[in-house]
């Protein structure tokens, strides 16, 4: 028996886009605005749901909701820097990367850093992404004061790097479902990427045997770069938070229908 994906967005405009072709490929979209008072027995527990939103949304859904299958593809702590650089390595752009508590770079080592280098780059250690990845220059100390950061907050430090182009490429396993350009020289521009030197790049990425005993999880996407004429992984996310940008949805959604029907008869299975 055959049974229809169900889609919760969360009612956000960052994922208007992606409700809007799932409604015009006529799939089940359910829109919901976040809050902690939800009632969430929207659907039984033997349906087949996904959910797609940001971080806090998901983070509840997987929380308090039933357990839908699949539910969402995000097991925040795999998408933390500090597990995946270990399996992603040598593909990724900063690789010259200290893992700090915030307290201790900015109260002790920030201008260290600039002793051999004018700019750096920090980002969340989080999968979390508890703030968003900024560049910081010699004089940007004031500036850093505005983020209202944890004292243990992990940060990630790195020297910068120029970037031109930056892509999004969702994947399962070994196989590349689909991906998007959504920048060039830090604007936003999106395009449906088919084929191509990036396709390959990430198709190596994942043949790598090391990726494969990361396990990030089923589905997950990588954000690659161009940088200096070469081509990066600059991070991993969560497939259920991510934007996906110019991505086939048509061809994303049936992969998921498809997959989830796999899990909801080994489910039924393991009943008998």
């Amino acid at each position: 028996m055959w049974k229809k994906l169900n889609w919760i967005i969360e009612d956000v405009e960052e994922f208007d886009d992606l409700a809007e072709k799932l409604i015009q490929l006529n799939k089940n979209v359910k829109r919901i605005k976040f809050n902690p008072l939800l009632n969430l027995n929207i659907y039984k527990e033997d349906e087949l749901v996904i959910c797609h939103g940001g971080v806090h949304f998901i983070s509840y859904m997987q929380s308090k909701s039933p357990l839908w299958i699949p539910h969402s593809y995000c097991d925040f702590k795999k998408f933390d820097f500090s597990y995946y650089s270990n399996y992603f390595y040598k593909y990724l752009l900063n690789k010259d990367f200290h893992l700090f508590p915030s307290k201790v770079f900015f109260d002790n080592l920030f201008k260290d850093y600039f002793n051999n280098i004018d700019k750096i780059f920090v980002k969340s250690n989080s999968g979390k992404k508890t703030f968003s990845g900024m560049s910081i220059s010699k004089n940007d100390n004031l500036y850093i004061d505005s983020y209202d950061l944890r004292d243990e907050e992990i940060i990630v430090v790195s020297s910068y790097k120029e970037i031109e182009k930056e892509y999004r490429f969702v994947v399962c396993d070994k196989e590349i479902i689909s991906g998007s350009l959504y920048k060039i020289n830090g604007e936003f521009k999106f395009e449906k990427i088919e084929n191509g030197e990036e396709w390959n790049f990430v198709q190596d990425v994942i043949n790598d045997e090391l990726i494969e005993e990361a396990y990030i999880q089923d589905i997950y996407t990588i954000d690659v770069c161009s940088s200096n004429g070469n081509l990066f992984v600059l991070e991993i996310n969560s497939f259920s938070c991510a934007g996906l940008y110019d991505c086939d949805i048509k061809r994303i959604s049936e992969f998921i229908e498809k997959k989830s029907m796999k899990e909801y008869q080994s489910f039924l299975e393991d009943l008998i």
